[in-house]
C-alpha cells in the first residue's frame, strides 16, 4: 500500500494560521520557553548571583548580620561583648575599608589592596594630624590567615592583634561571605575618575537665579584652573595635603547641572546627566527650595554630595549627602532652643508669616510642632495679595509679649508697604533665608529694628575664620556679594582639595566621605561663616548653633548668648 502524501507546509503558507488555530510549532516554543524561564529561576534561587553574595557579606561587614539572620557577636577590648551593628567592621575600618583612627589608636586599612596585593604598595593617610600617620601595604593575608584574625585575633606572622580588635564568633558560611567582600572591597576607582581627570557636577534647581548660579560656577572655574595648573610639575608652587604621595594626577572637570521643570522629573533629569556623564561627587551648587530628589539621587547611585547650599533641608538623613548648614529648619530649631532654654522670652503668642509657597508652609509646620511641645499658642499667615492689609494690621497691633517670626526676604515682606512697627516688638526673621537668598547685609525702613535668628559666627572670628576666603576671591577680583554662598562655594573646594590630597591613589567614593568627616577637626581655617562646625562620623550638618543678632555699628551683632540646637 502506498501511503497517503502529506500535507507539505513549505508548500502551502496558508495552512497555519495563527488567526484561527494555534501552531504545533508555536506550542513547543511556548513550552520550551516556560520550560527555560522556570529553569532560569531555579537556578537563580539555588545558586545566588555574584551581587547577591557580596551583599551577604556585606551586611556582616557594615551591618553585623549573619546570613542566617542573626547578629554577629564579638569580644572587644576588656572582653566587652558586642552584638550586632556595634560588632560590625565598619564601625572602625570604615564604610569604605580605609581605617582611621579611633581615639588615638590607627585603626589599619582592611581593603582588597591593604590584604591581598602587597606588590601594589597600597599608601593610606590614616592620621592627617600626626606626620607619620600614613599606612603601606607591605604584607598579605591568605584566606586561612584571615581567620585567624576574625576568630583569635592573630595577624599575619602569628602576633597578637591590637586589643580593640573583636574576637568573632563566626560560622564557615559566615566566614566565607565575609572574606569574599573583602576580596572585593575598594577593589576598583570608583565611576567618575578616569585617564583623563576627576569628574565632579554641580547641581542648580530651577528657582536659582541666573546671577546666583553665574556668581557660584565663575568661582569654581577660578578654583579648578589654579588647581589643574599647579598639577604641572614644571610650574608648580606648592603642594596640597597629602597629594605629593600620588602616583598619578588627575585633572578637575567640573560640570553644571542646570535642572528644569517639577521636582517630579528632577531625578530623571540628574539620571541623564550622570549616563551622560558619570561624577565621582556632587560639589557645591545651590536649591532655595527643596531639593530632595537631589539627595535621593545620591543616596541611589552612592554618589557623595558635598556642602550644597540648601535653603529647606531634605526631610531625611542620607549617608552621602553633607552640608554646611539645614538653613531655616536649623533657624527653626535654634528659636524653639532659645524660647525653651529661657535665653528668649517666653511669648504669650506667636505669629508666623510665610512665603506663599510649599516651603513657607512646610518651615511653618516645623515651628509649630516645637511651639506646640512648648505649649506657645501660634497663627499662620502667608504673604498673598488677599492677607496684605490683614498682616499689617496684625503687624501694626504687635504686642511686646507677643512674637512675630518671618520666613520670608526683603523683597516679600517690603510688599506691606510703609508699615507702622510698634515700639518694643519683638520681630525675628530667618537668618539663613535672608542672607543667603539675597545676601542681606541690613534691614530697610521700618523692619531696621527687627532682629535676626543668625545660624552665623559673630563678626570678629567670622572674619577669622573667612580670611583665606577673601584674599582668595580679592586676588582672583570678585566681589563679595553673598557672603554665604560665595564663602560656601570656596569652602567646599578647598576641603574637596585638601580631602583628595589625603585619599593619595585610593578614588573611593565612600573614602571621600570620610576624609571629610575627618577635616572639619583639623582648623578653623574650614568653618566658614559657621559657629563652631564640627562633622562627625555619620553626622550630616556641620552647623547646629548660632545667635540671635541685631543690626549695629554697620554689622550684625550677637543679641543672645550663643544657642547650640536641641
Amino acid at each position: 500500500m502506498k501511503p497517503k502524501n502529506r500535507p507539505n507546509p513549505t508548500k502551502n503558507n496558508k495552512m497555519i494560521s495563527l488567526g484561527n488555530a494555534p501552531s504545533l510549532y508555536l506550542i513547543r516554543l511556548i513550552r520550551s520557553v516556560i520550560f527555560l524561564i522556570t529553569y532560569c529561576t531555579l537556578l537563580l534561587v539555588a545558586f545566588p548571583s555574584a551581587a547577591d553574595e557580596l551583599d551577604v557579606g556585606r551586611q556582616i561587614y557594615e551591618n553585623g548580620i549573619l546570613p542566617n539572620g542573626k547578629l554577629l557577636m564579638g569580644l572587644g577590648a576588656g572582653e566587652q561583648q558586642l552584638v550586632g551593628k556595634e560588632a560590625a567592621c565598619a564601625n572602625c575600618h570604615k564604610k569604605s575599608g580605609m581605617g582611621g583612627v579611633e581615639g588615638k589608636t590607627l585603626i589599619p586599612p582592611i581593603s582588597a589592596d591593604f590584604l591581598f596585593k602587597p606588590e601594589k604598595h597600597a599608601l593610606a593617610v590614616t592620621d592627617p594630624s600626626y606626620p607619620m600617620g600614613i599606612t603601606m601595604s607591605d604584607h598579605s593575608y591568605s584566606d586561612s590567615g584571615l581567620v585567624k584574625a576574625f576568630t583569635k585575633g592573630i595577624n599575619y606572622d602569628g602576633r597578637a592583634l591590637i586589643s580593640v580588635m573583636p574576637r568573632y564568633q563566626l560560622d564557615d558560611e559566615s566566614i566565607k561571605h565575609l572574606v569574599n567582600y573583602l576580596h572585593n572591597l575598594s577593589a576598583i576607582r570608583s565611576i567618575g575618575i578616569d585617564d583623563d581627570g576627576q569628574n565632579f557636577a554641580a547641581v542648580f534647581t530651577p528657582e536659582v537665579d541666573n546671577k546666583t548660579r553665574e556668581i557660584v560656577k565663575a568661582e569654581i572655574e577660578a578654583f579648578v584652573v589654579q588647581h589643574n595648573s599647579n598639577l604641572n610639575q614644571n610650574i608648580r608652587h606648592r603642594r596640597v595635603g597629602f597629594d605629593w604621595l600620588r602616583t598619578k594626577d588627575y585633572p578637575w572637570k567640573f560640570h553644571y547641572w542646570d535642572l528644569k521643570g517639577d521636582q517630579s522629573t528632577w531625578m530623571v533629569q540628574l539620571e541623564a546627566y550622570y549616563k551622560q556623564q558619570p561624577v565621582f561627587a556632587f560639589v557645591s551648587g545651590v536649591s532655595f527650595q527643596s531639593a530632595d530628589p537631589v539627595q535621593d539621587f545620591c543616596e541611589k547611585y552612592k554618589t557623595p554630595c558635598l556642602f550644597r547650599s540648601v535653603l529647606y533641608p531634605p526631610d531625611t538623613l542620607s549617608f552621602y549627602s553633607v552640608y554646611f548648614s539645614k538653613g531655616i529648619g536649623l533657624d527653626s530649631a535654634l528659636l524653639a532652643t532659645g524660647l525653651k532654654n529661657g535665653v528668649i522670652k517666653k511669648p504669650s503668642h506667636v505669629l508666623q508669616i510665610m512665603s506663599s509657597d510649599k516651603m513657607g508652609e512646610r518651615i511653618t509646620a516645623d515651628l509649630g510642632k516645637r511651639l506646640l511641645a512648648l505649649k506657645i499658642p501660634e497663627d499662620r499667615i502667608s504673604l498673598q495679595t488677599k492677607n496684605l492689609n490683614i498682616i499689617r494690621e496684625k503687624v501694626e497691633t504687635l504686642k511686646s509679649n507677643e512674637l512675630l517670626v518671618c520666613w520670608c526676604d526683603q523683597s516679600d515682606i517690603d510688599r506691606l508697604g510703609n508699615v507702622h512697627i510698634p515700639k518694643n516688638s519683638r520681630i525675628y526673621f530667618s537668618g539663613s533665608l535672608m542672607m543667603m537668598k539675597s545676601g542681606l547685609t541690613k534691614f530697610s525702613d521700618p523692619w531696621k529694628t527687627a532682629r535676626l535668628i543668625f545660624p552665623y559666627e559673630e563678626p570678629d572670628k567670622r572674619l577669622r575664620q573667612l580670611s583665606s576666603f577673601y584674599s582668595w576671591v580679592t586676588g582672583h577680583g570678585f566681589d563679595a556679594k553673598n557672603e554665604v554662598i560665595q564663602s560656601d562655594t570656596y569652602l567646599s573646594m578647598l576641603i574637596l582639595q585638601e580631602a583628595l590630597g589625603q585619599m593619595v591613589n585610593n578614588h573611593f567614593k565612600d573614602y571621600l566621605l570620610e576624609r571629610t568627616e575627618n577635616i572639619f577637626g583639623m582648623s578653623y581655617n574650614y568653618w566658614g561663616m559657621y559657629s563652631r562646625p564640627s562633622l562627625g562620623p555619620l553626622q550630616r550638618y556641620a552647623s547646629k548653633s548660632g545667635y540671635i543678632s541685631k543690626y549695629k555699628n554697620n554689622r550684625w551683632v550677637p543679641e543672645s548668648i550663643r544657642i547650640v540646637e536641641e
